[in-house]
Formats: structure tokens, C-alpha cells, sequence
């Protein structure tokens, strides 16, 4: 005998196989009777199985990377058996400050369950100097009619949301600069300020408008 995948959760039922009569004219076997055999078939067990695809960390291949600059990351979601009825997905993020997802659910029928579906995280910029920041995409639990499946399998993607940002200021002014041979960048805001005996051709006045 050998066993059928029908890729369903369904246990491991049991059956019968049942032989025939023997029609022979060997005295030795012409006894043999009708008789019955039991037997189980194994099936595949219920389950989201969940693959790391794109920007995968470097330093740690079971982490996800985004970055502030817009880059995203990748995985893929599918289901171990065929449901009774449809399977839905629901996803979500720890912090949207950080990361967001494209998608906030994903739904499987008995058609589709072991098509991988593809999961996109995007990094989000803050505009704030916090150092690289781990959030985590939430997968699951499912829910479904199908009570192989309704409220199991729930499972974290662990993601690092790179920082792009730096310290710095910049300064908004109108402004009058002068140079003097030999000296560099000495600023005046107030032009009167430049003592009159010595506005002469070794000066020159610059007006400057914007970011000074």
C-alpha cells in the first residue's frame, strides 16, 4: 500500500483495505477467507510557514534590514496544508515611526495556500538622530473557519530600521561678511561695526542671503 498526499490537515485517518475470496484449486490456499485490514495514512500537519527573502541582515541571516532612505525589506508567507476554508493573515508593525508594511493582511484558499506570498517593509525616515532601531513585524495569528488553522501560528519577523540621520546646525541669516588679506571668515553682522579707517580697497563687503 501506499499512502496519498491530499494535502489537508486532516489527522491521520483510518482505513481498510479488504481482499477477496481466493479462487484457486491449490488445496493448501482454497481455506484462505474474506478478511479485512486496517490501516493509517500520516498527513501533513497544519502551519504558516514564514521565509526571509530581501535585506536580510548580514550580522544576523534570522533579521530583516530597512533604512530610513526608503530601502525595504522582504518575506514570504505560505500555508503547510490545504484549509477547509480561507485563511487570512493579518500583519502588522511594532512601531510605523520605524517601519511600515505595504500590505496588512494576506488571505489563502485552498487554491493558493502554498504559494508563497510576498510581505514588503519599508523603512521610515524620522528625521530624528536615534541610532539604527529594532522593531518587529507581528505574523498572524491566522483566521478561519477551517479550527486547524483559526487563532495558531502567529510568529515575529525581527527587523533593524537603519539610521540615516546626523547632528548638525544650520544657520538662516542675512548677513554682511568681509575678508581681509590674510584672514578668513571674520562675520559682521552689523556692516557699521567695520571701524571706518579701515574700509578701504584691502576690504571687500559680501552681502550674503540664504544659509550663511
Amino acid at each position: 500500500m501506499k499512502g496519498l498526499n491530499d494535502d489537508v490537515a486532516d489527522g491521520s485517518p483510518l482505513f481498510y483495505v479488504t481482499t477477496s475470496v481466493a479462487i484457486t484449486m491449490d488445496p493448501a490456499t482454497r481455506s484462505i477467507r474474506r478478511t479485512c485490514v486496517s490501516a493509517t495514512r500520516t498527513t501533513t500537519a497544519a502551519g504558516v510557514n514564514v521565509v526571509l527573502v530581501k535585506g536580510i541582515d548580514g550580522n544576523a541571516p534570522n533579521k530583516l534590514v530597512t533604512d530610513e532612505n526608503g530601502a525595504t525589506a522582504t518575506f514570504t508567507v505560505a500555508l503547510t496544508s490545504q484549509p477547509r476554508d480561507d485563511v487570512t493573515i493579518t500583519l502588522s508593525s511594532s512601531d510605523t515611526t520605524e517601519g511600515t508594511l505595504w500590505t496588512s493582511s494576506l488571505t489563502f484558499t485552498s487554491v493558493n495556500f502554498a504559494a508563497p506570498q510576498t510581505v514588503t517593509i519599508a523603512g521610515v525616515d524620522d528625521k530624528t538622530v536615534d541610532g539604527n532601531q529594532p522593531y518587529t513585524i507581528t505574523v498572524g495569528p491566522a483566521k478561519s473557519k477551517d479550527l486547524n488553522f483559526d487563532g495558531k501560528f502567529s510568529s515575529l519577523v525581527q527587523v533593524t530600521n537603519r539610521d540615516d540621520d546626523t547632528a548638525g546646525v544650520i544657520v538662516h541669516s542675512d548677513h554682511w561678511a568681509y575678508h581681509l588679506r590674510g584672514w578668513k571668515h571674520r562675520l559682521f553682522l552689523d556692516p557699521l561695526a567695520v571701524p571706518a579707517d579701515r574700509r578701504c580697497d584691502d576690504w571687500r563687503y559680501e552681502q550674503q542671503f540664504g544659509r550663511g
